[in-house]
């Protein structure tokens, strides 16, 4: 009886050590990890094989995809990025109207993302019957369907399609698989992404795509 229980206080005596161990051994897993990421140029490979060459030609409209807004409706650096590429564009005369989309999913009092570009073109000198919003999507799959349930079954013009690099290969594959004809306008590279932080937030929008994109693949929204 006595050496049952003492093989029993042995074994869970030992149990918190072992624990411990495999804490401080997870632990430095992922301060090396992160370290990797920090230091080496990994997350820059990896947004490599999302970047879409850019076809920036005259088009029939210039879509806008949303990136985002805080509470107060003010656009995050990514969307505010986005818009103002696209209206850059709409001024280059690429095309003759410009539809920005973007819908409310944190269902913020400000209202949805697209009226906050909107408010931001009109600032910018794009004149009022040039605009267009899709107030509704929430992700980007959505964003592709309702510009086509937007633009009509029967349009099968051409789309100068505006977001973020790191996107753009979801993006163009989500509204391919509309059946919509897109011409790819990624937003300039970041060069920050190259140092430091800004690593790590360019490996976490990479993760993030590349497992967009496999699920995209499997529900049959996305066309390559």
């Amino acid at each position: 009886m006595g050496s049952t229980t003492k093989g029993i206080f042995f074994v869970n005596g030992n149990k918190p050590a072992k624990i411990k161990k495999l804490l401080n051994a997870a632990g430095w897993s992922i301060l090396l990890f992160i370290a990797v990421i920090y230091w080496t140029p990994v997350s820059g490979w990896m947004a490599e094989g999302l970047r879409v060459p850019a076809q920036e030609q005259k088009a029939d409209v210039i879509v806008v995809l949303g990136g985002g807004m805080h509470r107060n409706g003010v656009l995050t650096s990514s969307a505010l990025e986005r818009v103002v590429y696209g209206i850059t564009l709409y001024h280059k005369q690429m095309a003759d109207r410009i539809l920005f989309t973007g819908g409310n999913p944190m269902r913020y009092a400000v209202g949805p993302e697209a009226r906050s570009m909107g408010k931001l073109a009109a600032e910018l000198k794009v004149p009022a019957d040039a605009v267009f919003l899709e107030d509704q999507s929430k992700t980007t799959h959505e964003n592709a369907a309702l510009v086509k349930k937007y633009m009509g079954e029967a349009f099968r013009g051409k789309i100068l399609l505006v977001t973020s690099q790191t996107h753009m290969k979801r993006a163009v594959g989500a509204f391919r698989a509309e059946g919509m004809e897109v011409l790819p306008a990624p937003t300039p590279w970041k060069e920050q992404y190259l140092v430091n932080w800004d690593r790590l937030k360019l490996f976490k929008a990479c993760v993030h795509e590349y497992l967009g994109i496999v699920w995209y693949g499997y529900k049959g929204w996305y066309k390559g």
